[in-house]
């Protein structure tokens, strides 16, 4: 069966099928690995991206993943003014030491900070230019990588994401 259409109709047809093929370019599509095919058993078609599975996330989390984790929980535990005040000339100086280039002594002043309390006082109260701790030491890779050691001394960091089969657990 031929169907028949009019100029105008060919040229908006034509520049439907441009715009569709054009967002569809444009779009990236991030983390799918379409080598893995399409999660449907229906083998008569192409997978398309949107069948890949988002699954190239690692159950482990990356070592910022793990800090963040960590002072999340933090900001639940108990602590006390008296911790606050324990821990404040600590932050000042850890402050100083994330301001500007490089971290100083930053991590030797993180060792300072070994119970519950003290890392959920300063959690809880770290607020400069209205950053969370977490988003000072983010600024400086090194600081996160190197404050794993220091934190998992006195600290249970998480290592895997919720709802993972976990090989450290």
């Amino acid at each position: 069966m031929k169907v028949i259409i009019t100029e105008s109709q060919y040229k908006k047809l034509t520049e439907q099928i441009s715009g569709m093929l054009a967002s569809r370019v444009a779009t990236p599509r991030i983390g799918i690995d379409l080598a893995k095919g399409p999660k449907t058993s229906n083998a008569s078609r192409l997978p398309f991206p949107e069948d890949s599975p988002v699954d190239d996330i690692p159950c482990e989390y990356f070592p910022e993943e793990r800090v963040e984790q960590l002072f999340k929980r933090a900001m639940k535990w108990n602590s006390t003014p008296q911790d606050w005040e324990k821990v404040k000339p600590i932050a000042e100086r850890m402050k100083t030491e994330l301001t500007g280039l490089g971290s100083g002594n930053f991590i030797g002043f993180l060792k300072l900070i070994d119970t519950k309390e003290k890392l959920a006082a300063l959690v809880k109260n770290w607020n400069y230019n209205n950053e969370s701790l977490h988003q000072w030491m983010k600024d400086d890779l090194f600081v996160i990588k190197d404050s794993i050691p220091v934190l998992s001394k006195f600290f249970d960091l998480p290592f895997c994401r919720p709802g993972c089969k976990c090989p450290y657990s």
